[in-house]
């Protein structure tokens, strides 16, 4: 075989280079499987020393214990609620929870905790 001008190469050769292309691409995925695998873990430990390090200002707003309980009412009477069961002077009036998903889960979360 002929390589470059003025060179030529054996099938040795040929075979040497073909193989440290292949061993290149195979390394190469070998380590985008390894990210793969990884990166769920890696980004979970990120999120969890986020929450960590942010820890004094997870409950600043008001109304997160608000939040937790209609989310328990929701699940214990797997419904959403359509009035206000919870006011002193709003009692009974139409209600509309717009955020029961994140109630819910806010709930979840306080059980866990």
């Amino acid at each position: 075989m002929v390589g470059w001008p003025g060179e030529s190469i054996t099938s040795s050769e040929n075979n040497s280079r073909q193989s440290d292309h292949l061993s290149t691409s195979t390394l190469a995925q070998s380590r985008s499987e390894n990210l793969q695998r990884w990166l769920p873990t890696i980004f979970a430990a990120t999120a969890y020393l986020i929450l960590i390090a942010r820890m004094d200002r997870l409950l600043w707003d008001a109304d997160i214990y608000w939040h937790i309980v209609v989310g328990r009412w929701i699940i214990e009477n797997r419904a959403v609620p359509h009035v206000d069961v919870f006011s002193f002077t709003m009692r009974g009036a139409p209600w509309i929870s717009s955020a029961w998903l994140s109630q819910v889960l806010y709930y979840i979360a306080f059980k866990l905790a």
